[in-house]
């Protein structure tokens, strides 16, 4: 039962230790600011007569009316343009997908072909250098959309086999 007291003591002690000098002053504006180190004022702040003891309250403003409608119409954009974002991002990439199994499926073609004639090796080179015009007209078209270096890159990685003949 005796530590209770000596506890309280404790407390009370380092509650008092802990209250800290406030000094303020104001700001051009006419606004007041406070600190606890009368070096941290703003330049052209005129100092508030002495120190002040004790605590700070600070009483939050009131929410300007339509406020939170504004913050969930912003979060809602914010959204939609990270969905967009993600679905053309996906549209590249299912792109690339495309272009590069048209160009492996020309090359395979020219190579493998049972019919080794003219017309299919022909058929297979423009179908390869399609699939490589098309490489260049899709990283061109995502440049000029915004595309991410991130993104850019993903798709050039999908696409880093594709060349012209």
């Amino acid at each position: 039962m005796r530590i209770l007291p000596k506890a309280a003591l404790v407390v009370l002690l380092l509650a008092t230790a802990a209250q800290a000098d406030v000094f303020r002053c104001r700001n051009s504006a006419g606004r007041l600011v406070f600190t606890d180190d009368p070096a941290l004022f703003p330049a052209g702040c005129k100092a508030e007569p002495g120190p002040s003891t004790g605590t700070l309250n600070v009483v939050p403003l009131p929410v300007p009316a339509g406020a939170r409608q504004r913050a969930e119409a912003y979060i809602q954009a914010r959204e939609a343009r990270r969905q967009a974002g993600q679905e053309q991002l996906a549209g590249w990439l299912d792109a690339a997908r495309s272009i590069a199994e048209d160009f492996r499926q020309a090359q395979r073609q020219r190579y493998y072909s049972r019919q080794r004639s003219q017309a299919v090796i022909n058929q297979a080179l423009q179908g390869m250098t399609r699939a490589a015009q098309d490489k260049t007209d899709l990283l061109q078209a995502m440049d000029a959309q915004g595309a991410s270096p991130d993104e850019i890159q993903q798709v050039r990685h999908l696409l880093e086999g594709v060349k012209a003949p």
